[in-house]
């Protein structure tokens, strides 16, 4: 288990950082620097909070894993380097069903669904910090309050992934766009 948990965080690094290759540095924090957590500690933390996720609720890993000041020391759950962004995917390939395919409870929260989220609903959230369970339990629910609605007459429910997706991909397009050099504001 611990090892399955471990294999799945460098995916989900490698994952996360898709094309933007000059993220790779930063991304490989958790395993190089001097600071970090020795690689069985962090097994065991990954593997603790999917246990907690399976006997309880995607909330319970993410609670978990969270760095707060109430958790960072020996006993914490919390790895360095390790924020929402990443460990939500942890738990989001840990939650699906390898044999179907079909996905859990569990979904990636990151500065693009927060961006989409903002944008669509006026969460206001910020979108590069390390969000509150509440924040993670309230986006669980908009996704699955988003999936349980037809998308017209005669359609039919979506997956909860598909939703994630949509509200990733318009996130991603959001932010792209605040990025573009048309649509900056001269100075």
């Amino acid at each position: 288990m611990a090892r399955r948990s471990w294999c799945a965080s460098g995916r989900c690094y490698a994952w996360g950082t898709g094309d933007q290759r000059w993220l790779v540095p930063r991304r490989a924090l958790i395993y190089t620097r001097p600071d970090r957590l020795p690689h069985p500690l962090i097994e065991a933390r990954l593997a603790a909070a999917v246990d907690a996720m399976r006997r309880g609720t995607p909330e319970d890993g993410y609670r978990l894993l969270l760095r707060t000041r109430d958790n960072l020391g020996e006993q914490s759950g919390a790895v360095k380097y390790l924020g929402p962004s990443f460990f939500t995917k942890v738990l989001h390939n840990a939650d699906a069903d390898p044999a179907t395919g079909r996905p859990g409870r569990a979904l990636i929260l990151d500065r693009f669904v927060v961006i989409a989220v903002n944008h669509l609903e006026g969460w206001g959230q910020r979108e590069t910090v390390a969000w509150a369970p509440e924040t993670y339990t309230r986006w669980l629910a908009y996704a699955r309050e988003q999936a349980a609605v037809p998308d017209g007459p005669g359609s039919a429910p979506v997956r909860i992934d598909a939703v994630e997706r949509a509200v990733f991909r318009l996130g991603r397009f959001l932010y792209e766009q605040r990025r573009s050099p048309r649509h900056r504001r001269p100075s």
